[in-house]
């Protein structure tokens, strides 16, 4: 079991990830979130397949993370979908992809939706039912790039 310190330590590195990265994120794309899975699954097909081997493992306590291109309609996605290993870590990502991603953007992406379910979990940041008070807090760490087309 971790460490008082290891989990402050831990909270702060999924805060400068969130901090450091969102940039590079909303370059590309701008950022949502759904739920639950079978939903997720029925909307975007593609995820079907990318989760087969990992479906009875998939959270249902982390929202699946869409990174979306900024055209209407969008030419590109991915999607984090957060699922727990036998280790119990609930924070493992798997990215469905509409096209093979390269090396680079799997670990942004992947560290990314990783830090994002970690400071959910940990109340860094508000319930995601109360949009507009994670929406707020999620902004004060990013900015409105991340979120709008």
């Amino acid at each position: 079991m971790p460490s008082s310190l290891e989990f402050e330590e831990a909270k702060k590195r999924a805060e400068t990830t969130i901090r450091n990265t969102w940039r590079e994120v909303a370059r590309l794309y701008t950022l949502g979130w759904g739920g639950p899975i079978d939903v997720v699954e029925r909307e975007f097909p593609f995820i079907h397949e990318a989760i087969l081997s990992i479906r009875h493992q998939v959270s249902t306590n982390l929202p699946v993370l869409f990174f979306q291109s900024r055209e209407s309609p969008p030419k590109d996605m991915l999607a984090a979908v957060p699922f727990w290993r036998d280790t119990g870590n609930p924070f493992n990502c798997r990215l469905a992809t509409v096209r093979t991603p390269s090396p680079d953007e799997i670990k942004l992406y992947s560290d990314f939706a990783q830090a994002f379910w970690f400071a959910i979990d940990q109340k860094m940041l508000p319930n995601l039912r109360d949009a507009q008070e994670f929406q707020k807090a999620l902004l004060a760490w990013t900015g409105r790039e991340l979120l709008e087309k």
